[in-house]
């Protein structure tokens, strides 16, 4: 796991409500602060695109930490404080 380079825990998960709708990767801290994150295969990314973490955050409230999409897009794209679309192009060069 990348993560295992860190002297930090963290554990991922995949998620899934109970709708069954999947949301990317849960990953949680060991202070228990909870980042959610997915991948949209959009240029264009708006914020119903983010529900399945927006779900994420409402149900663990007072743990969420962060949440982000990776997206095929040029530039990050800021949906509040703690919410992000990040490019994935520039992880890849």
């Amino acid at each position: 796991m990348l993560a295992s380079w860190s002297d930090d825990r963290y554990a991922f998960s995949q998620l899934r409500d109970k709708e069954r709708n999947e949301a990317g990767a849960k990953i949680e801290d060991g202070l228990g602060r909870i980042a959610g994150v997915d991948a949209e295969a959009s240029a264009n990314v708006v914020r119903k695109d983010l529900s399945s973490l927006n779900r994420l955050a409402n149900a663990v409230r007072k743990n969420f930490f962060f949440e982000s999409a990776l997206c095929d897009h040029e530039i990050n794209a800021h949906f509040g404080e703690r919410t992000t679309a990040v490019p994935v192009s520039p992880l890849c060069t």
